[in-house]
């Protein structure tokens, strides 16, 4: 097996299973369902036909749990796909041999190069969206027919519930290659390790699955979840390294000639180069004030250049004479050479 897929898959139905650990332990069952049995050989490639399977049974699933019960803040569950290879000498008792033979799966006439290949689920179930378990299990058998198929057992009463949450985590991802007589009604016992093509082959399904299918749950893990984070707060831009910059200045000039400056501030994005501190920037206070300058710099040469070109009066005829003056210039002209050539430093 490989180890990555391995890790993963634990670490993500570890994940799943520990969100129920505050439910209390008699809203809590252990439900194992036989999902289906087949005969298989070698040199057939029913990977396609597995996935579909798991996924079917998933669909499958979540209709009982609504058959009747709630599972929006109801009812909840969460578990792993499971694959068991049995070897032809240790397939079970009498009770094994009805529900294979309820699923149509004939072992009789089995090979010495075939395979009893049992697909299934390990599955913790949260079911205080039913009205009681037996409900519960009552829409389940009727979804999943056949004796013995669907099995449900209580937390052990030893132990917290986080603990056995954790136990049942680690045992339904324990990927034992190996035979057992755990269809024998005892307690699960392993003997050889599968032979190498085996194991290969249950290799191929295990990835044809996908680590996301491989668990089967209603409920998402809070460790998976990213933290909100507001971004018109100060505190949230320069948590995520961004720097406050004036991209804008709007200027409005009233009819008190005071000028109104609207700033639109946004977060740009940090380059390479640049540390997530936040850099010096004129306040909005810094910006009013240089362009209440600017604007006296030029009411003043205004008024100078007024007084200068001032119309001579003839005493003689008492009639004004032409001179050549230079306009004076608008508030709505001197208004866009301050815009267009404003540089904050």
């Amino acid at each position: 097996m490989d180890k990555h897929f391995k890790a993963t898959v634990r670490q993500n139905a570890t994940r799943a299973i520990l969100t129920l650990q505050r439910t209390p332990r008699a809203y809590l069952s252990f439900v194992t369902p036989i999902i289906a049995i087949y005969v298989v050989s070698l040199d057939e490639d029913i990977r396609g036909m597995i996935a579909d399977e798991v996924g079917r049974f998933e669909d499958d699933w979540r209709s009982s749990m609504m058959a009747s019960g709630v599972i929006t803040r109801g009812t909840r569950w969460a578990g792993s796909i499971e694959l068991d290879l049995l070897h032809p000498t240790l397939l079970g008792g009498a009770h094994k041999k009805a529900l294979r033979e309820a699923l149509g799966v004939d072992t009789d006439s089995m090979r010495s190069d075939q395979r009893v290949l049992v697909l299934h689920a390990h599955i913790v179930v949260d079911h205080r969206g039913h009205s009681n378990q037996d409900c519960m299990m009552t829409d389940l058998r009727a979804e999943f027919p056949g004796p013995r198929r669907i099995l449900a057992k209580p937390l052990y009463e030893n132990g917290t519930v986080p603990q056995n949450l954790s136990n049942i985590a680690d045992y339904s991802t324990k990927f034992r290659m190996s035979y057992s007589e755990a269809w024998e009604g005892g307690r699960t016992k392993f003997h050889v390790p599968f032979e190498p093509e085996w194991r290969e082959f249950v290799m191929s399904l295990y990835e044809r699955i996908g680590v996301a299918r491989m668990i089967v749950t209603n409920v998402k893990s809070r460790a998976t979840k990213r933290p909100e984070c507001r971004a018109e707060t100060p505190k949230s831009i320069a948590d995520q390294g961004l720097e406050v910059v004036v991209t804008a200045v709007q200027l409005k000039i009233t009819k008190d000639d005071e000028p109104l400056v609207q700033t639109i501030h946004e977060p740009s994005r940090p380059s390479p180069d640049t540390s997530p501190v936040m850099m010096s920037k004129p306040t909005p206070q810094q910006v009013l004030l240089r362009i209440k300058e600017r604007l006296a710099a030029i009411t003043h040469a205004n008024e100078r250049n007024h007084t200068l070109h001032k119309p001579e009066i003839d005493q003689d005829r008492h009639s004004p004479r032409s001179v050549e003056r230079a306009a004076p210039l608008g508030k709505s002209e001197s208004v866009r050479r301050l815009v267009s050539g404003a540089v904050w430093r």
